[in-house]
Formats: C-alpha cells, sequence, structure tokens
C-alpha cells in the first residue's frame, strides 16, 4: 500500500512538471499564432473537445440557430455555470398562496421550480414577486419580496 502511493505521488508530481515545462516552452513563442498552437496542445479548447463528443449529455446546435437567452437557461443542469447571470426575477402565479416540502412552483415566465427543501411557508396578501438566486454547489434559493423566509429551490422547466 506504502509504495502504491509513493508510486502515485511521483506520477502526479511528474505529470504536473511536464506541463509546467510545456507552458514555459509556449511562454517563450514570439509569434502569436504559434504560441496559441502551443497552448492549444497543452489546453484543447473546449468548443473542440465538446464537438468530439466528450461530454456527457451534450446538445448539438446548429451555428444559425440563436444561443438560448440567460434567463430561458437560468437553473437548468448545465456541464459549465460560467457566463450565466447570479439571479432572475419573476412573479408566482395569481392562485399561488404559500409552499410546502416537494411543492412545485410555477412563474409567470413560464418556468417550474420545485422546493427541495423542508421548508413551508405562506404568502397570502404580500407581494408574488421572486427572485431566484444562485447559491453555492449548483443551488437555488426562491426569495418572495417582504418575506424572510426562501425556500431551497430546483429547476424542472
Amino acid at each position: 500500500m506504502r509504495e502504491t502511493v509513493i508510486i502515485l505521488s511521483i506520477t502526479i508530481a511528474t505529470t504536473g512538471f511536464a506541463q509546467a515545462a510545456g507552458v514555459a516552452d509556449c511562454q517563450v513563442l514570439a509569434e502569436s499564432t504559434q504560441r496559441l498552437a502551443c497552448y492549444d496542445r497543452l489546453y484543447p479548447p473546449r468548443a473542440a473537445t465538446e464537438s468530439r463528443g466528450s461530454s456527457v449529455g451534450a446538445v448539438a446546435r446548429s451555428p444559425d440557430a440563436p444561443a438560448p437567452s440567460l434567463e430561458a437557461s437560468f437553473g437548468l443542469a448545465q456541464r459549465n455555470a460560467g457566463g450565466q447571470q447570479g439571479f432572475i426575477r419573476s412573479e408566482v402565479l395569481d392562485n399561488f398562496e404559500g409552499w410546502d416540502p416537494n411543492q412545485k412552483i410555477s412563474l409567470k415566465n413560464g418556468q417550474v421550480w420545485q422546493v427541495i427543501d423542508g421548508s413551508t411557508g405562506t404568502i397570502i396578501g404580500k407581494s408574488k414577486t421572486v427572485t431566484i438566486r444562485r447559491a453555492v454547489l449548483g443551488s437555488y434559493w426562491m426569495e418572495f419580496e417582504g418575506l424572510s423566509k426562501a425556500p431551497k429551490v430546483q429547476r424542472l422547466k
């Protein structure tokens, strides 16, 4: 067991040194196209790796198709959340009076969210405006205007 740990540590350290040496080789190249090609060999561009089908659940989209808006894609499971906004605002439907665990909440923008914690709350007579904020580790909180409680939610649709 001890030998395995030592061998694994040496392998990881050697790989890191080799990659650092590769970066140093790229940094000394004067011409930008050669330098970019060098970095691309070390770190292939994301678009190239996705087009080979290496990402799970990747959806092919024609180059002419418009990119989905930030609000339309907010809260959907994605491989990389980079470039997304941190919150959206909408309103719950008129018949909404509160939430319970596992309840589905429909918003006026067409999105459907589900309460995933054990919280309950009532908003009768209060504003039905909500802000859904991105939290740590891919979680989301639905904040109701004028209410201090916020359920943890996940987007269904």
